[in-house]
């Protein structure tokens, strides 16, 4: 159906009324086959939701690797933050998202950028409990300290 809607020129960075685009939905939910008809679109993937969430950000909340993968290969901001200064690494770390804090390591993301209350991703990790994630970090030279 989305090759339909972009066949017939649809506006692929169209926005819902609560600030949702294509991208960030497809992000949302985990649909790297839409991001990818989206991102040979040429959508924005760095437009973000009314709320400072990015389609990299969601995709990194969700844990969803492979939408996270589609992104970085087409030149999403990995280090752009939510409003409260959370970046997708944070969030990843947060919820324990190793494979998808994998992917956003790997596309050199700034691993010790803190939040406004000055938790670093790594801390969120260590206090979550989420060993696997810690070691991410870890192995990407995160400040621990």
């Amino acid at each position: 159906a989305l090759r339909v809607l972009v066949d017939a020129r649809a506006d692929v960075d169209k926005a819902h009324s609560d600030g949702s685009t294509p991208a960030w939905t497809a992000a949302q939910k985990g649909h790297e086959a839409a991001l990818r008809v989206l991102v040979d679109a040429r959508a924005d993937v760095d437009r973000a939701h009314s709320d400072g969430r990015t389609p990299a950000w969601t995709a990194a909340y969700w844990g969803h690797e492979a939408a996270l993968r589609v992104l970085v290969d087409a030149r999403a901001d990995v280090d752009r933050a939510h409003s409260d200064g959370r970046t997708p690494a944070w969030t990843a770390a947060y919820n324990g998202h190793e494979a998808a804090l994998r992917v956003i390591v790997d596309a050199r993301a700034d691993v010790d950028r803190a939040d406004r209350d000055s938790d670093t991703p790594a801390i969120m990790a260590a206090q979550e409990g989420h060993e696997a994630a810690l070691r991410v970090l870890v192995d990407a030279r995160a400040d621990v300290d």
